[in-house]
């Protein structure tokens, strides 16, 4: 920030001091979490959280007044204040879009864990789970993340096959919310391709955005990037991982990303090979999230997004 003579405000400071959380995180796993038990008795604490972030968004959807007058009140935002409007939910992530990759990223672990040995108790936590993070995932109308949960059951597979009447009782309940919220599907469906054309509208915006905003920039200032902070540009939103990346530090820090991905793949993939084990299945889980996020990278930059970012820690 200093050399580039950028200023630092209260909100980059605390851009900067954020990760620290992910050393919290770190410490609890370590010494709170000793024995594969207490693990999955984490992940299954882990999974009632996203319960309630799904039935809230699911409230959201169906419009109840309190839920909405906290969501606007608690967690402001552009995403939240349009969310109706544009028949979508945000829940208490504030964007469709974090919401959606969170929600993605509990049911891949879901699918992962799904077979292994439980008790009664965590299976009915994990079956809630599913039905309602499933349901609120098509109410967030983030389709990127229903492909990616799709991309992400075909990674799982090939590690270890996934129980069939699982996976029809989730087609089937993905069926029926559609029927279910079919007005704002098909509504988002007309908004997507109402131009007629192959792509998408969200992918030619997205498009027109980084022709007109980032690369020319990311063009003069290849190797080291433009700014860490997009504040004195009109759009500050570059909607892609990897422009995010080559914008704030250039090519060494799109370098250092893929390198990360790649080296973190290679070791969990040592511990692929214990499929009955618990971290064994959290392993592909996470291969399985890591390559799916990456494909995702390219039109959202969604190692960036709170509530995903945590969870994949």
């Amino acid at each position: 920030y200093y050399t580039r003579h950028i200023s630092q405000d209260m909100e980059s400071l605390f851009v900067l001091l954020a990760p620290l959380q992910y050393l919290a995180i770190f410490w609890f796993f370590v010494y709170i979490a000793n024995t594969t038990r207490q693990r999955f008795a984490l992940i299954q604490f882990m999974f009632l959280c996203c319960s309630l972030v799904a039935a809230v968004g699911l409230l959201q959807a169906a419009n109840v007044p309190p839920v909405n007058a906290v969501l606007h009140t608690l967690y402001p935002s552009d995403h939240t204040a349009q969310s109706a409007d544009a028949g979508r939910v945000t829940s208490v992530m504030g964007a469709w879009n974090a919401l959606g990759t969170f929600l993605m990223a509990n049911l891949i672990v879901a699918l992962a864990v799904w077979s292994y040995p439980a008790k009664r108790l965590y299976r009915i936590n994990i079956t809630v789970m599913f039905v309602l993070t499933l349901a609120c995932l098509v109410a967030t109308n983030f389709y990127s993340c229903l492909i990616g949960l799709a991309i992400g059951f075909a990674i799982l597979d090939v590690f270890q096959p996934i129980d069939r009447k699982f996976v029809v009782a989730g087609v089937v309940l993905f069926a029926l919310m559609v029927l279910v919220m079919w007005p704002a599907v098909s509504a988002r469906l007309d908004a997507q391709f109402s131009s007629g054309r192959l792509l998408p509208q969200t992918i030619e915006y997205r498009i027109e955005l980084w022709d007109e905003y980032f690369i020319p920039s990311i063009a003069n200032s290849p190797v080291w990037g433009v700014s860490p902070t997009s504040d004195h540009i009109l759009y500050q939103h570059p909607e892609s991982q990897y422009v995010y990346l080559l914008f704030r530090s250039g090519a060494i820090s799109l370098v250092a990303h893929v390198l990360w991905i790649a080296l973190l793949v290679g070791w969990l993939a040592l511990h692929v090979r214990q499929r009955k084990a618990l971290s064994g299945r959290l392993a592909a889980a996470t291969i399985a999230l890591l390559i799916v996020l990456s494909v995702m990278g390219i039109t959202n930059p969604v190692f960036t997004y709170s509530g995903t970012s945590e969870f994949l820690w």
